[in-house]
């Protein structure tokens, strides 16, 4: 009998399964991009998304009691697909970076760790050689050559890419810093007067006509950021960061930010200052994070070393950092990357209970700002209002209906305001900020969605 009703009614049940899913699946948020790249504990992550939406992915896979395997995968819209180019697996392959130049091509650079052997096959040391290749439509193509040959030091590497696809890098040995440029024909190599003997955690960008190096000096263990200047490193800034990680990052709209400990700070590149950037990021930023913008010059971080551990995500909504629908990952999560570009955030990282690479993605819907002037900022983000009031003295907020009905009062401080919308019905709205005497009231409307 139940059977008989069921097939009665089953077009019924299925259509309202079917609108549940898709109310459900209109709600932004964080979901596995296809399943874990990796089948083993992963580490050297990376990851880079192109203009049409394909997602890279490079890491070393860790297999027990196995020599580490160099993965470099893309995602073909069901699955994760190897696109590893070739090499001699006596060596230990390593990424460092990966970054997607002004035509659209993956560019990949890494570590090649070869082992030197005798006549008799004997090993006698590790050579470690540093490269680019870059991904282009009939195969992979050495885009520079080998770097550095060297002996056993420990290094680290550091690149970025100009509007041109000109190659910037930054090596660090132990005993020894090498900066380069290469602008498709050849290298030119940086002098490296001005610089400080003792650096570590080094950090390149381009902007503007000019290069910038971000280190730490483990002399002083501040970080300082220089410009090179006519064969020489000018310092223009030093920050108290102990041995924190800094990032150096420059944006399409050709600005300058430095993270480090819970600052992110912006060049002022007239005056040569450096200015904060929303307030302290002390509950945001950790020992490993990644610091990128998307193609609008809109600022992300996703770190996975604060308190809770499990992987987080950011952006700078013009006023403070919000967290991005709050946990990224379900477990503990280890260096985590991140890549965004359309309104399309992804986000890589090792899961340490999984012991697999995971990639999660979501589809932002970034706020909105809704006034700007000298004494106010508003912002509309997540359901609610940000206020920043400047003036030295309290203002009034008062919310109306398009229909003029007040529905909400508040007194705005001389500091940063949060007003939670979640009450508000959907619609639009007339807001209105007003000091005391009431003179030259600011308006603006925006739209309360969930």
């Amino acid at each position: 009998m139940f059977y008989v009703k069921f097939l009665k009614y089953k077009k019924y049940i299925l259509l309202f399964f079917t609108i549940l899913q898709g109310a459900l699946s209109s709600k932004a948020q964080w979901i596995d991009w296809g399943s874990p790249v990796t089948r083993f504990w992963s580490t050297h992550n990376v990851i880079a998304l192109d203009t049409n939406g394909i997602v890279y992915y490079a890491c070393t896979e860790n297999q027990p009691s196995s020599v580490p395997k160099p993965i470099l995968k893309k995602f073909d819209g069901t699955s994760w697909v190897s696109i590893m180019f070739e090499y001699d697996t006596l060596n230990q392959i390593e990424f460092e970076e990966a970054l997607i130049d002004s035509n659209n091509q993956l560019n990949i650079f890494y570590r090649n760790d070869r082992q030197i052997l005798d006549i008799n096959n004997n090993y006698l040391y590790t050579v470690k050689q540093y490269g680019c290749k870059v991904l282009k439509s009939n195969g992979w193509h050495d885009l520079t050559g080998t770097w550095l040959d060297a002996d056993t030091n420990q290094f680290t590497l550091h690149a970025c890419l100009d509007r041109n696809n000109n190659v910037y890098g930054v090596i660090t040995t132990q005993n020894n810093l090498i900066i380069k440029r290469w602008n498709g024909l050849s290298w030119t190599k940086y002098s490296n007067n001005g610089l400080p003997p003792y650096r570590y955690k080094l950090r390149i960008a381009y902007s503007e006509g000019n290069t910038y190096l971000a280190l730490l000096n483990t002399a002083t263990f501040s970080t300082e950021v220089y410009v090179y200047n006519q064969n020489e490193w000018i310092q223009i800034g030093s920050f108290n960061s102990g041995n924190a990680e800094v990032k150096l990052l420059n944006t399409p709209n050709n600005k300058l930010y430095l993270t480090y400990k819970n600052k992110c700070v912006q060049l002022n590149k007239t005056t040569l200052q450096w200015q904060d950037i929303g307030p302290s990021m002390e509950n945001i930023f950790g020992d490993e994070y990644d610091f990128r913008c998307d193609e609008k010059s809109n600022l992300f971080v996703c770190t996975s070393a604060l308190a809770s551990q499990e992987a987080k995500c950011f952006y700078f909504d013009g006023i403070v950092w919000v967290n991005i629908d709050n946990r990224v990952s379900e477990n503990i999560a280890g260096e985590t990357r991140l890549a965004v570009y359309d309104n399309q955030l992804y986000v890589g990282y090792n899961d340490f209970i999984l012991s697999k690479a995971i990639v999660r993605k979501h589809d932002l819907n970034l706020g909105t700002a809704v006034l700007k002037s000298s004494d106010v900022f508003a912002y509309y983000s997540n359901q609610s209002l940000w206020i920043r009031n400047n003036k030295m003295e309290v203002l009034n907020l008062e919310i109306l209906t398009i229909e003029g009905i007040r529905v909400f009062t508040k007194q705005i401080s001389n500091d940063l305001n949060a007003i939670k919308l979640e009450n508000l019905t959907n619609g639009i709205y007339l807001a209105r900020i007003k000091d005391i005497q009431n003179s030259d009231p600011l308006s603006f409307k925006f739209v309360k969605t969930n």
